[in-house]
């Protein structure tokens, strides 16, 4: 899947609003239920449904992420294996840093 044009501006938007949501459901929450130890913290991740809410995040924040990062590579860095190696520098570490955090969220469940 090409992400240009109009469903990159998609992807970006769809993404900020479920960040967005998601912050601020986790803020209000912790507002009213203060977490004050580990164990609830492991508490809070081992309920099934915040776990997989949590992973979308994830997903979602590492996919806006690189459309917003590969939109200002292409726009400023002109010379091709410079951005070339930018991006797969970029892009490498998004994709192990989503898979080590899902990966201790699984360990949670």
């Amino acid at each position: 899947m090409l992400l240009q044009g109009l469903r990159a501006w998609m992807l970006q938007r769809v993404t900020a609003i479920y960040l967005l949501l998601y912050i601020s459901i986790a803020i209000i929450s912790m507002m009213f239920y203060p977490i004050e130890s580990g164990s609830q913290w492991r508490e809070l991740f081992a309920i099934h449904w915040f776990n997989i809410a949590t992973q979308g995040f994830i997903l979602a924040l590492i996919l806006h992420a690189w459309v917003g990062v590969r939109d200002a590579v292409i726009d400023y860095i002109n010379h091709f294996p410079s951005r070339l190696l930018i991006l797969s520098v970029i892009a490498i570490t998004l994709i192990l840093s989503g898979l080590w955090s899902i990966m201790i969220l699984i360990r949670v469940m």
